[in-house]
């Protein structure tokens, strides 16, 4: 089991750093940043989006239109939805929370916030 969280903390760590290095080249982060909280918000919030995300039942295909349908409401960033593709293309929809959370964790580190209690 300690091996399967560290696989998936690796692939959660791999694909928000080169999401984040590509968003800060394009000058995004922010826009970028806000696109994946919409998203982790309706995965937090709606308990059916949450399984749909993780279900290996549903393929990537039909996981990706849903998404974009959202992002389209909100006027997502066209990096966002290259990022989702690619998410999309290498079936790693199930990681896509872990993911959200360590683009916020890098981010809040590069602008060198610090929380505290």
């Amino acid at each position: 089991m300690a091996t399967q969280l560290s696989s998936n903390d690796l692939i959660a760590d791999r694909y928000a750093l080169a999401l984040y290095d590509l968003s800060s080249e394009s000058k995004c982060v922010d826009k970028v940043l806000s696109d994946l909280l919409i998203i982790q918000e309706y995965i937090i919030k709606n308990k059916d989006f949450k399984l749909l995300i993780r279900s290996p039942l549903i393929a990537s295909s039909e996981k990706l239109l849903i998404i974009e349908k959202i992002l389209l409401k909100h006027s997502a960033n066209s990096l966002t939805s290259t990022f989702l593709k690619v998410i999309s293309k290498n079936k790693r929809f199930a990681n896509l929370s872990s993911i959200i959370s360590k683009f916020v964790k890098i981010n809040s580190e590069k602008r060198g916030e610090v929380i505290a209690d």
